[in-house]
């Protein structure tokens, strides 16, 4: 080695060092927020192993409790699904999901299942697939459709088409498809063990293109239940002939994104998603809540009932728990909050990737405390360049 070499090494070592050294952790930090820090000083393994004992301490010690103790326990557990399947850490902590997502249930449904499903994908990753597909069936999940397309969706121009399927559903009638006449036919995957539709596999072609599934719900009971979607695309949800739900949005993929009241009839219930896509993957998966968050009991999924006539929509002002960024963002003059809410956006993805509302939320909580560390790091992660480049894809 030159000495010019070692005097430049040398250098570079002492520029860096300051820049990679560990912050010391604050009596004050959340658990989600030291992780945070700790994955963004490049110890990403770390970062996950100390956030599972905060969490575990904390569930020990009651230190979830009070009015805002459940929205605490979710941040800390979407950032822990997250940073695992960031670092694809199935394996090394497995043992690990189960005993923190029990503990986990009173406190915070949403935070138990973010903890669940990591199970379940640790388990489908170590091909364990029938006790994965068994875990996913216990939260709710149903794949159990009818599915018909491809239809045109030019440029978007298709998800405001009113199509047969939106307003009866024949399960014997030929319609006419973008390029070709189709039909109504079953998920020809049921035994996915995430119960997860990948529509890109199953019809042609899968760009600029909708498609319809459809199954019934029976219920014992006049009763409302929640469903839940994470798709990545355009989505319409249409109960009983009664559009209930829609949101035009290009996305990545994630569990839970939206979250729909239905007011389900004594019986059998029709339900049709109309589900679009322009550019990029198109995935759906559904899952059916209580209102309280828990997974939905007492329900029979079986799509071949879903060509029955329909029984009359049936009104409902029911409302279940807040999402995470309802509830974040009653408080928008606080920078802690809107770190928090910019977190959640950045993760979950709840709008349009263009919309870039992690950045806008970020820069907000940057613009409330220029000091705060942790806005920076969350700010320069939604403007890292395959992020900002979401709004020219769009």
């Amino acid at each position: 080695m030159t000495v010019a070499l070692a005097q430049a090494m040398a250098l570079a070592s002492s520029i860096l060092a300051p820049m990679l050294a560990l912050p010391p952790a604050r009596a004050e930090q959340a658990a989600h927020e030291r992780a945070l820090e700790l994955y963004d000083h490049g110890r990403p393994l770390r970062a996950i192993e100390e956030l599972c004992s905060a969490m575990e301490r904390n569930l020990a010690a009651g230190g979830y409790a009070g009015e805002t103790g459940g929205y605490s326990a979710e941040l800390d557990a979407l950032t822990l699904f997250w940073m695992v399947r960031e670092t694809e850490s199935w394996t090394s902590e497995l043992a690990r999901f189960l005993p923190l997502a029990e503990p986990l249930e009173p406190v915070s449904p949403q935070a138990s299942f973010y903890v669940r499903y990591l199970h379940g994908e640790a388990l489908r990753c170590s091909g364990r697939f029938e006790e994965a597909r068994a875990l996913f069936g216990s939260l709710g999940y149903c794949n159990d459709f009818l599915l018909v397309g491809p239809f045109d969706n030019e440029r978007g121009s298709g998800f405001s088409v009113v199509h047969p399927p939106e307003t009866a559903v024949d399960p014997g009638q030929a319609l006419q498809g973008k390029e070709r006449e189709v039909h109504w036919r079953e998920n020809p995957c049921p035994e996915h063990a995430l119960f997860r539709l990948t529509l890109e596999e199953l019809f042609q072609p899968a760009q600029q293109v909708l498609a319809y599934a459809a199954t019934a719900v029976q219920a014992q009971s006049a009763r409302d239940v929640e469903l839940r979607v994470g798709s990545s695309g355009p989505i319409k949800v249409i109960l009983n002939g009664q559009e209930l739900f829609a949101r035009d949005a290009e996305r990545p993929h994630f569990p839970d994104q939206d979250r729909i009241v239905l007011p389900l009839c004594a019986g059998w219930n029709q339900l049709v998603l109309k589900l679009a896509v322009e550019d990029g993957p198109w995935t759906i998966e559904s899952r059916f809540c209580e209102l309280s968050g828990a997974p939905a009991s007492g329900l029979v999924f079986d799509a071949k009932h879903c060509g029955r006539s329909a029984c009359s929509p049936r009104e409902s002002e029911a409302r279940g728990q807040p999402t995470l960024d309802v509830g974040l963002g009653g408080n928008p003059s606080d920078a802690l909050a809107s770190r928090a809410l910019a977190l959640y956006h950045l993760v979950v993805h709840p709008d349009d990737r263009a919309l870039d509302s992690d950045a806008r939320v970020a820069a907000l909580a940057v613009e409330l405390d220029p000091e705060d560390v942790g806005g920076r790091y969350l700010m320069a992660r939604a403007l890292r360049p395959e992020v900002a480049n979401r709004s020219e894809m769009a």
